[in-house]
């Protein structure tokens, strides 16, 4: 049987094998075909792959950010219709005793949505920029729905400039 392997990715965290089954399925019919594929699928997603991976689809590791809050804001109009979604990366600041932001960006599909590690020691939010896999780790996530955008508000207390960055350079 000759098996070849092709990465998947099924957003942040989810990983799946697809192996290439043509020669296997000559002569079996579509049908099972696809019930065998599915099942790799399944079966490969969270759990070791079904088959080796070629060298060239490993990644380098992401970026890693860890802060203190992820908050995911939705931002309303003034019917109670949502505008936008966009995650806020906030520390707490000793000094002023207050959450500060750190970063920002907007959401543009699903997969950027925070999600909740496996281990349930808190939340990660993953994104690809620039060629480059970054990642934000937090113990903390708050989700809101808001007619004033936080991330503006919090400008008042620290000006965009005088930001930490989550990455030298970024």
């Amino acid at each position: 049987m000759n098996l070849q392997s092709q990465q998947l990715f099924n957003g942040p965290g989810h990983r799946a094998w697809r192996v290439n089954v043509q020669t296997w399925c000559v002569g079996y019919g579509q049908f099972r075909c696809f019930l065998f594929t599915c099942l790799i699928l399944l079966v490969g997603s969270d759990a070791a792959p079904a088959a080796s991976p070629p060298s060239s689809t490993f990644e380098e590791p992401p970026a890693q950010a860890e802060v203190d809050l992820i908050e995911l804001n939705h931002f309303l109009d003034d019917t109670g219709r949502e505008v936008f979604q966009q995650i806020i990366f906030y520390d707490w600041s000793r000094h002023d005793r207050q959450l500060e932001v750190r970063a920002w960006r907007l959401v543009k599909q699903p997969s950027q949505l925070p999600r909740r590690l496996r281990d349930d020691s808190g939340y990660r939010v993953r994104w690809r920029d620039k060629g480059k896999v970054r990642e934000v780790v937090s113990t903390s996530l708050r989700e809101t729905f808001s007619r004033q955008d936080p991330e503006r508000e919090n400008r008042r207390l620290v000006p965009e400039n005088e930001r930490i960055p989550l990455w030298q350079g970024f």
